[in-house]
């Protein structure tokens, strides 16, 4: 089971589909969740954790958002971050953990925000 991200309007074949499965979603999620000030509210973000085709419709809004999520990894999860400045960044393995069943690898976070880039708008089934 997992999350099938489809673009609205893509631009690039990136910007079709994105998939994540329901113990790398929860991690994506919560990025996105603490990043949405000003692009989304509670409603959306709650919606986002079902397959119920809720997302952002708004092209500017991904943008942002992929821009907040860039900034998010270039910031909070560098190469060099120790657990204890970053305790659900794991560096070594390069994944942002949120406990022992919910993580997600830094690669596929980054490929999110390049989807984001060019899906303008997407839904989550």
């Amino acid at each position: 089971m997992g999350m099938d991200v489809y673009g609205m309007n893509p631009t690039t074949e990136r910007g079709e589909y994105f998939r994540a499965n329901v113990w790398s979603w929860r991690p994506i999620h919560w990025v996105m969740d603490n990043l949405k000030t000003g692009i989304f509210d509670e409603e959306i973000s709650e919606s986002m954790c079902y397959n119920d085709g809720r997302g952002l419709t708004n092209p500017n809004d991904c943008e942002e958002m992929a821009r907040r999520i860039q900034l998010f990894i270039d910031v909070k999860m560098p190469d060099e971050a120790t657990d204890e400045q970053h305790e659900c960044w794991d560096p070594e393995k390069q994944v942002l953990r949120m406990d022992e069943m919910y993580s997600v690898h830094k690669s596929h976070l980054e490929e999110f925000v390049l989807f984001l880039k060019d899906c303008n708008g997407f839904e989550v089934f």
